[in-house]
């Protein structure tokens, strides 16, 4: 359109705009003859998913666990919703966690709901007889949690937290007759009631770090760290305190090589009503798993450790039957892990074996899948004079 009805042009040739608009006077742009202004109104938080993560793992002992986490969150960031999930073939055996979080101000608040449980298996054995019992103690928490969190800077963060639980312990006895617990009885001599319900108040202050930069299958540059300490007042005019921490280091080399670390460490003392254990999944791939119903290994003080080293593998794989796949960038890892529990006394090697101390490596491939990274290790243990038979883990979930 034209004040001078010219409605054809030859742009064979390149015309500069300012040379057009003063030599056919075009208009270009021209006022609305109706205002239309922005409608506004109150903002109200839609929430959307910013995080979703999900694992699964089987072994031989503790049968298929699935876990589910994720967090929600408003357009402005001002709200954060929390949903962790550990899913077991048996409901008694799920974890639920749920937490809300006020994110508006430089200190952040927020409140949670936790429904926890575990449990622990004791071995009875009797002086000049070959004969042995078991029981079983199944921990359930429920309670809520609130929290304060103050940020330092991206990287570090300082945590108060303050936990209200009731914990009730069931206690059964092995029936070898039926081959199941017996959920009422419990010999004189265990010295125990068969149930116990107490209340908690668990004050906590937690020291966060962590700057860590992800790959496709977990991070491979930066280091993070978690330190804690708490006090537990129970109703029963008892208390313990704990220290933890977890430590990991990971350092990058040119050809995507990363060599990763992984520490922790913690420790109880006063009236605790349990202890650490040593886990055949996040803590030493391979360790037979015994220490359910080893006394000696269920102890006040813990120390696991993880040398693992990450490679490129396959650059690319493809199958035709019977689907066709193509798979990219799988990596590699090479493993040892190795820890123990203790209460006063600790051994770590016996006529040249090792004996409190646990020791267990092996490799694997893991491959991003798009929504999940799939692992599979072979693993073994060992005593520094024997190997263990090979053990296979399967789990979807991305490196420490």
């Amino acid at each position: 359109y034209t004040k001078n009805n010219i409605t054809k042009f030859n742009f064979g040739n390149a015309i500069e705009k300012d040379s057009l608009n003063k030599h056919y006077n075009i208009i270009l742009d021209k006022e609305p003859s109706k205002l239309n202004p922005p409608v506004r109104k109150k903002y109200r938080p839609k929430f959307s998913i910013d995080q979703l993560w999900g694992g699964m793992a089987y072994s031989p002992t503790n049968g298929t666990y699935v876990q589910i986490l994720t967090r929600l969150s408003d357009v402005m960031g001002n709200h954060s919703i929390g949903i962790n999930l550990g899913i077991n073939k048996y409901f008694q055996n799920t974890n639920i966690i749920l937490d809300y979080i006020y994110l508006a101000r430089r200190i952040d608040y927020g409140v949670g709901f936790f429904h926890l449980n575990t449990d622990y298996i004791y071995q009875v054995t009797y002086e000049n007889s070959i004969d042995v019992d078991y029981f079983r103690e199944r921990y359930s928490q429920l309670g809520l949690y609130f929290i304060l969190r103050y940020p330092f800077n991206k990287f570090w963060r300082l945590d108060f937290e303050n936990i209200v639980q009731q914990v009730t312990v069931n206690r059964d006895w092995w029936n070898w007759n039926s081959n199941n617990w017996s959920h009422n009885y419990l010999p004189s001599y265990i010295n125990l009631p068969d149930k116990e319900v107490t209340n908690y108040s668990v004050p906590q202050l937690t020291l966060v770090h962590d700057n860590t930069i992800y790959g496709n299958v977990g991070p491979i540059d930066g280091w993070r760290m978690i330190l804690l300490s708490n006090l537990n007042l129970s109703s029963k005019e008892k208390y313990y305190s704990q220290l933890f921490g977890d430590f990991r280091d990971y350092f990058y080399f040119p050809g995507k090589y990363v060599f990763a670390m992984k520490f922790t460490a913690g420790t109880l003392w006063k009236d605790y009503p349990y202890g650490f254990v040593l886990d055949d999944i996040n803590d030493l791939r391979g360790y037979t798993k015994q220490s359910d119903i080893e006394e000696d290994l269920i102890g006040k003080h813990k120390f696991t450790g993880t040398f693992e080293f990450r490679f490129p593998f396959v650059e690319q794989l493809k199958f035709t039957f019977p689907l066709p796949m193509m798979f990219y960038n799988i990596r590699g890892s090479a493993f040892t892990d190795f820890g123990t529990v203790w209460d006063d006394k600790l051994t770590l090697t016996q006529n040249g074996v090792l004996k409190d101390l646990k020791l267990t490596f092996g490799f694997g491939p893991r491959v991003n899948l798009g929504y999940f990274v799939l692992k599979m290790d072979t693993a073994w243990e060992t005593d520094l004079d024997k190997v263990s038979k090979p053990h296979f883990y399967f789990s979807l979930s991305e490196n420490f």
